[in-house]
């Protein structure tokens, strides 16, 4: 699962200690089809050095192990960390650590990184920041391989995580960034896995510029939702009209809602 700071590391920790595996990623067909699909989409077929942000309890992290020399594990629940560690006992090629995509510096590079069902914890106006310390930590044409819900929203206004679906996020790479795509694949309607190249960006400064710009203002709105659901929960009456003013902008017609 995610990135992010304290109050998710909480959340976390939680679900992790009254469940294991919590989102059933060991026996879902739908994350074992976008496990198979994932792993279909690397460019090579072996990497060096390997790093899985949002590692949970290493499930895919076993599978991914097959195809990287070296393999480092990160999350930010230690509950997880733990329980990878003993489900990738067997393959001492992998290593894990408790990380903070948000708050701590990615201190080596690698050939492959692979970010999977991260993006969308990572607070909108950091979004743009992190993705440039991703691509940082890449090696000389090193891959990034993406993977997000293409869900875009949610009519729930207390679900701060809910904003910016693959296409957005992915937009910041391919757009913002300008990075060239290597593969790109897309489930309808479920998600998208998208492969890029930390080598030399396809389009000049003056377009890139303009679609950083873009990708900030369509975060405007998702950033002051967080902001807000944050400090309103102390204040039940605000909260309550804020939460109908949400759902009043949102709409009827939303991904994933009848």
């Amino acid at each position: 699962m995610a990135i992010v700071r304290s109050d998710h590391k909480r959340l976390l920790d939680e679900m992790y200690a009254h469940n294991e595996d919590p989102w059933d990623y060991a026996h879902s067909d739908y994350e074992q089809g976008k496990y198979a699909a994932t792993l279909a989409a690397l460019p090579e077929a072996r990497y060096s050095s390997g790093l899985e942000i949002g590692c949970s309890e290493g499930v895919f992290t076993t599978l991914l192990a097959d195809r990287v020399d070296r393999l480092v594990g990160v999350d930010i629940s230690a509950i997880a960390i733990e329980r990878a560690r003993g489900r990738c006992a067997q393959q001492p090629h992998v290593e894990f650590r408790e990380f903070d995509l948000v708050s701590e510096p990615i201190a080596e590079r690698f050939d492959l990184i692979v970010c999977s069902e991260v993006l969308y914890y990572v607070p909108p106006f950091e979004r743009l920041g992190v993705a440039r310390r991703l691509v940082n930590a890449l090696n000389p044409d090193g891959t990034l391989l993406l993977v997000h819900s293409m869900k875009r929203h949610t009519r729930h206004w207390e679900d701060i995580y809910g904003e910016g679906g693959g296409e957005r996020l992915h937009r910041i790479f391919t757009h913002a960034l300008g990075l060239p795509a290597l593969a790109r694949h897309a489930s309808p309607g479920e998600y998208e896995i998208l492969a890029v190249s930390s080598a030399p960006p396809t389009f000049g400064p003056r377009r890139r510029m303009i679609e950083t710009i873009r990708c900030q203002v369509l975060n405007v709105y998702p950033g002051l939702r967080r902001v807000a659901v944050n400090r309103l929960r102390r204040y039940p009456r605000l909260y309550g009209v804020a939460a109908r003013a949400h759902r009043s902008l949102a709409g009827p017609h939303l991904d994933g809602e009848d």
